[in-house]
């Protein structure tokens, strides 16, 4: 695993995507990329969804640091769904999309998988 992302951080992120500032300290090949992870996410509408579908998986974006989305993660191996940790969020297991909503339902009433 790489470097931890903290919760203030990947709480931050939404906003500094949302914003249109320009922050003043930063040169102008980071204002390009900012600029380019703007247009992203923006055109993938997550100011309105945390769920993005890349090809066959689902991301759920939390925008909570590391270690929130590990436990996240093991909470829904719990429910019966292999899952792996993001730095924003995490990617439950696709190979069976039909059960997310069971799994999930499982985790809400607090129950582990049978």
């Amino acid at each position: 695993m790489g470097l931890l992302i903290g919760h203030r951080l990947a709480a931050e992120m939404p906003a500094t995507l949302s914003s249109m500032n320009i922050p003043a300290y930063i040169d102008s090949a980071a204002a390009d990329f900012l600029e380019q992870g703007r247009a992203a996410y923006n055109l993938l509408g997550l100011e309105q969804s945390r769920f993005l579908q890349a090809d066959k998986d689902t991301h759920i974006l939390t925008w909570r640091g590391t270690d929130a989305n590990s436990v996240l993660a093991f909470a829904v191996t719990s429910a019966g769904l292999e899952c792996v940790v993001l730095d924003v969020g995490v990617k439950p297991s696709t190979q069976c999309p039909m059960k997310l909503p069971a799994s999930f339902g499982r985790l809400r009433r607090g129950r582990p998988r049978p």
